[in-house]
């Protein structure tokens, strides 16, 4: 479990729920401790559901973390596609 990043005490919450024989609620804790603020709507229940959620989770995040990149400011160097402005000492054609 030390694979998925859990720090002791949460693989103690895990293990502690398969020492009582409490599958599907170790099951759930495992699920909730690596997918952090995600629903865990029947994880514990089949490993089928556990691995459909994972994936709804997994495909959330990278949403996610494709939106700030899309909004990001311009790194530095980097030339913007907005026209230039004209410098204020050129006198315009109309006047």
């Amino acid at each position: 479990m030390s694979g998925y990043g859990l720090s002791g005490s949460d693989m103690r919450v895990v293990l502690d729920k398969k020492k009582e024989n409490l599958y599907q609620v170790a099951c759930l804790r495992l699920y909730e401790l690596t997918h952090k603020n995600s629903v865990a709507d029947n994880v514990g229940n089949h490993p089928n559901s556990y691995f459909n959620s994972s994936i709804q989770y997994k495909r959330e995040m990278e949403k996610k973390a494709k939106k700030p990149a899309a909004a990001a400011p311009e790194k530095a160097g980097e030339k913007s596609e907005a026209p230039a402005e004209e410098p204020s000492n050129v006198p315009m054609a109309n006047e």
